[in-house]
């Protein structure tokens, strides 16, 4: 608005904007604009507004104008793409007068759309602007004003009941304050501070309120507070703060339904004795699903326990106001039959039945002109009596029904809301754990049963635990959290991992069914046929999620069988194919699966039979195109593959090891696993290493040879070298000894590798170029290409460029061939490592880049900072130090999670260079020392020679010449000093030529050779320290 030359433009615009219905006649407009002037001045004031205004708006460059001029009129049309906030704000609340609901308050489509109207709202209507000398634009502004002040009203009204019902206490306050900033004296918003401070536990600020509002009614009206406000106040100061309003709401300006006192027998809903909490977002769900005309049968589906029943009863309980012949529950857990409903409703809905005419006629006959809110607790057995619901629905257009169930209808107008266990904490814990609705109910019921019961730091894991363990589920967090006065809650979680029997309550006022989960689950497997029931006790012997295809396999159910199980509840599913058990239902399962002593052994031998064929399966898939879709699918066996290994060591079933080993191999390798991958087969090897009889056959022999192999390369991940080295080695007598040489190739390859960071370069390329003889004979172009690219490496360190580009490129060339995309970002990586050094900086960037695109995608965090640490090399090298900084410690956050200390090492070094460039000579050397300690403790004397250069360099910037020789000293003829490390080194000492007598540089050289490359390290560690 800035930019206006003068009042009347903006008023001209401003009546343009919201006058845009019509075109406006420019006599009218001259006349209203400038009333005291003559119509000729009048309309050239007009044109020249016009003419400033269309400038302003840059319309006559645009081939859109905002404004349509004609001779004889002015327009600027709604159609035009100029954004006033009026206008949003009318288009907005029109849209909630033509949008199709029950009522607008209760309307979540609706809502969103008033809350952006309120939004916009930043005052009144062009308050501050005036024209001295329009009388009749000051009459069009004062009456806009009035009206966007009642809307604005109503908006807000509508708000705040909406979230009162939602139990969002606080926003609906605020939006009530606000009302209360633009009228003062609305009695009927004071009454709505004083309901809603009162259902949030606010008594006495409830009742303090009251008196705000006895004395500004006073104030400004000179009246006292109505007979509905003084019932009010002696409602809550009696402590009997009612759960529906018996007042209306505001009218405002434009329809909103108006919220009316219920009848006595429409409020047929049964008094809950404890607080309801949580679930927002599904109430916020349920709420929107109600108010949509074409839902008139809603059914939530969940297991036994999960809290159906609470959550109707809530959502019946906010939607009450909105049915003119109330909201009825009917519980249906003590039906016998089906032919009962009828009986039973009619009881519910206080209908007596009369005369000769079958009593399904009269009922629907009596619900024929109703608009109410039914909801049928626990109808799971009651299935077959669907047919006479779809009736109901038929004759009564007003009915809406909600049902509870373990099991789904089956009908075509039922929409299904899955009710699952209650929010959990995910990871790890922090400061907003007593946000989670799980934790909530448990610290609320734990605090009826213990006083003082609060959520401290020493109780958040265990209560974690706890609802971890029970899924969620409510009643299970009930009875768990009822034992809170007799036992810590850790020693809740222990007792309920031991037995599912603990959870149990005497209390009398709980129904007998939920007294314990046992008697849940009880129900539940009674209304199971068979078939069924078979089926779940042997999906028992799964772990995580179950693929359909196992399901089948494993329990020998038809896909029908595990339909009607998901339908029921007793499995949910996990997405592709997939199911769960929740926990609980796994305990009760598991205990059914122990009692069916004849069929366990034959289960478990399928289960494990099963699992290990799936991961032999994979093994050609983890070399090939398909390789990614393999890792995914393995990850999501991983509990099952997991449980199957364990079984297969206990009892030493070789067969079953050696078909999933090598699949379970390359998964930890790509997704660098490697902690759990070594843990896992370090005690396979113990257990293979044992010397039992089985141990001695060749078969057994050469599978712990292939195990030792696959440790000792995770190890080497971890830069365990030592015992990763005393493995391969091990590992590679043993594949000797059996002559297998696709084994010995594999082991070859991965030794060297190994010895060569190790710094022995000659005794690497000796096992490479073995491996090489070997791996071309044997068909496998997976152990070709492996050979090819260490070997690359490998005379990429000697200096031998062209023997590394060659048998990289050729690495690279087959990897892709076979779609390999692991071995492929590898190969780019060290080809992108090659170019760098070569100088072809561009070359360089893109080759890496692409291999840390594929590694991202993989989820390979091994080649992730293999990539990271090159280009923060590359970036640091060119001078773009805050590029280099962002690669290094994206490459240091990578490699503490995966344990992969040598990448560590490297990005603390990197980040020591950059410190270093940029003049911060603390922050460096407390990096480069860090980077030292690791090398030293990883016995990567690579690494450390490369540390010492770096140092060397800081030395020099800080003008301790004689330091940089004893520096640079061991890295210029140490054997284990890499190319690149000698090139730099010498770099360094040649700076000195000219600032150091030659006499005082060949005693600095003769005195570090004297103390010795460990006592060196020895001391700048010590310096360290200090």
């Amino acid at each position: 608005m800035a930019q206006f030359e003068y009042d009347k433009m903006r008023a001209l615009l401003a009546y343009l904007a919201l006058e845009a219905q019509d075109p406006q006649r420019r006599d009218a407009l001259a006349g209203f604009l400038w009333p005291e002037r003559p119509e000729d001045a009048a309309r050239h004031n007009l044109r020249q507004a016009l003419s400033n205004l269309r400038r302003l708006l840059q319309d006559n460059q645009s081939p859109t104008p905002f404004l349509h001029l004609t001779r004889e009129a002015v327009h600027f049309p709604d159609s035009s793409q100029a954004w006033f906030d009026v206008r949003l704000f009318d288009s907005l609340l029109e849209a909630c007068r033509h949008h199709d609901h029950l009522h607008v308050e209760a309307c979540t489509t609706c809502v969103d759309r008033l809350q952006q109207a309120i939004d916009l709202y930043r005052g009144e209507f062009l308050e501050g602007f005036f024209l001295d000398d329009s009388s009749a634009f000051e009459e069009w502004v004062e009456k806009k004003r009035r009206h966007y002040h009642r809307q604005m009203l109503g908006a807000l009204r509508t708000l705040a009941v909406f979230y009162e019902r939602q139990g969002q206490y606080e926003r609906s306050l605020a939006l009530a304050w606000r009302e209360l900033g633009m009228e003062a004296w609305r009695e009927e918003t004071h009454r709505h501070i004083m309901h809603t401070l009162a259902l949030s536990g606010q008594r006495d600020a409830a009742l303090a309120h009251f008196e705000t509002c006895r004395r500004v009614l006073s104030d400004e009206l000179g009246v006292s507070p109505s007979k509905e406000t003084v019932a009010l106040y002696d409602c809550i100061r009696a402590e009997e703060t009612p759960s529906q309003r018996t007042w209306s709401v505001a009218e405002p300006s434009w329809p909103v339904s108006t919220v009316q006192p219920m009848a006595p027998r429409g409020l047929a809903l049964p008094a809950q004795l404890t607080p309801f909490i949580g679930r927002a977002s599904e109430l916020a769900m349920l709420t929107k699903r109600l108010q949509d005309p074409a839902c008139r049968l809603l059914t939530l589906v969940g297991p036994g326990g999960v809290g159906k029943t609470r959550l109707a009863l809530e959502l019946a309980t906010q939607q009450a106001s909105h049915f003119r012949d109330g909201v009825f529950v009917a519980p249906l857990v003590s039906l016998q039959s089906p032919a009962h409903l009828v009986v039973t409703l009619a009881d519910v809905l206080q209908l007596v039945f009369y005369g000769h005419e079958l009593p399904e006629a009269q009922l629907l006959n009596y619900l024929r002109d109703k608009q109410m809110l039914l909801v049928l607790d626990n109808f799971e057995h009651l299935v077959e009596a669907g047919s006479f619901i779809i009736q109901m629905l038929h004759a009564a257009p007003g009915l809406r029904i909600v049902v509870t169930s373990q099991e789904r209808l089956q009908l075509q107008a039922e929409w299904i809301f899955d009710v699952d266990g209650m929010q959990i904490p995910n990871g790890h814990l922090n400061g907003a754990t007593q946000d989670y609705d799980a934790v909530r109910l448990f610290v609320a019921r734990a605090s009826q049963i213990r006083a003082g019961f609060a959520l401290t730091d020493q109780v958040k894991a265990p209560i974690v635990r706890i609802c971890r363990q029970v899924h969620g589920i409510p009643l299970g967090i009930e009875l768990a959290a009822a034992w809170a006065r007799d036992f810590s809650c850790a020693e809740i979680a222990e007792r309920i991992e031991r037995s599912l029997d603990f959870l149990h309550t005497a209390m009398r006022d709980v129904p007998i069914r939920h007294r314990s989960l046992r008697a849940v689950f009880d129900h539940t497997w009674k209304l199971l046929t068979p078939e069924e029931q078979r089926t779940v006790r042997r999906l028992a012997v799964f772990e995580g999620t179950i693929s359909e295809q196992a399901a089948l396999s494993v329990t020998g159910a038809t896909p029908a069988v595990l339909t009607a199980l998901a339908a029921k509840s007793l499995l949910y599913s996990s997405g592709r194919e997939r199911y769960g058990l929740h926990q609980l239902v796994r305990y009760y399962a598991q205990e059914k699966f122990n009692e069916a002593a004849d069929e366990k052994d034959m289960v478990r031998e399928r289960y494990a039979s099963y699992v290990a064929r799936f991961m032999a399966k994979q093994e050609p898939l983890l070399l090939g195109s398909q390789q990614k879709q393999a890792l995914d699918d393995i990850n999501a066996e991983l509990d099952n593959v997991g449980a199957m290994w364990r079984w297969a060591i206990a009892g030493r079933r070789d067969r079953m090891i050696d078909q999933a080993l090598e699949s379970l191999f390359r998964f930890f390798e790509v997704r660098s696993w490697f902690v759990r991958g070594s843990e896992l087969f370090e005690e396979t090897v113990r257990v293979w290493s044992s010397g039992t009889p089985a141990a001695a056959r060749s078969d057994v022999t050469l599978l712990l040879g292939r195990l030792q192999i696959r440790l000792g390369i995770l190890l080497g991940r971890l830069s365990h070298n030592a015992r990763a080295r005393t493995l391969l080695e091990s590992g590679l007598m043993i594949v000797r000894q059996a002559n297998n040489k696709r084994e010995m190739a594999f082991a070859l390859t991965h030794l060297g590798q190994l010895v060569g960071a190790g710094g022995d370069l000659a005794a690497a390329i000796h096992l490479l170029d073995e491996s090489l003889a070997v791996a071309p004979i044997l068909g496998d172009r997976s152990c070709l290409a492996a050979a090819l690219h260490h070997r690359g490496v490998a005379a990429h360190l000697d200096g031998d460029e062209t023997k590394a580009q060659e048998m990289l490129r050729r690495s690279l060339k087959i990897r892709q061939e076979a779609g390999d995309m692991q071995g492929v970002a590898s190969a780019l990586g060290a080809l992108g490592r090659f170019s760098a050094d070569q100088g072809d900086f561009v070359t360089a960037r893109q080759r890496l880049n692409e291999s840390l695109l594929v590694s991202r995608e993989l989820g390979n965090p091994y080649e992730m900072t293999a990539a990271l640490d090159q280009l923060g090399l590359l970036a640091s090298s060119s001078g773009d130090y805050a590029m280099a900084a962002t690669f290094y410690r994206e490459c240091l956050s990578v490699a503490r999670q995966i344990g992969q200390r040598t990448a560590i090492l490297l990005a603390l070094s990197g980040l020591g260079e950059i410190a270093c460039a940029q003049g911060e000579y603390s922050r460096a050397s407390a990096s480069l020392q860090a980077a030292l300690r690791i090398g030293v403790e990883i016995q990567a004397m690579p690494r450390i020679l490369s540390i010492l250069v770096g140092m060397a360099n800081l030395a020099l910037q800080r003008g301790a010449l004689e330091q940089v020789v004893a520096l640079v000293t061991f890295p210029l003829h140490h054997r284990a000093s890499s190319v690149a490390t000698r090139t730099r080194a010498s770099g360094l000492l040649s700076e000195l030529t000219d600032r150091l007598p030659p006499e005082t540089l060949r005693a600095c050289e003769a005195r570090s050779h004297q103390q010795g490359l460990p006592a060196l390290v020895s001391a700048l560690l010590a310096e360290s320290k200090e």
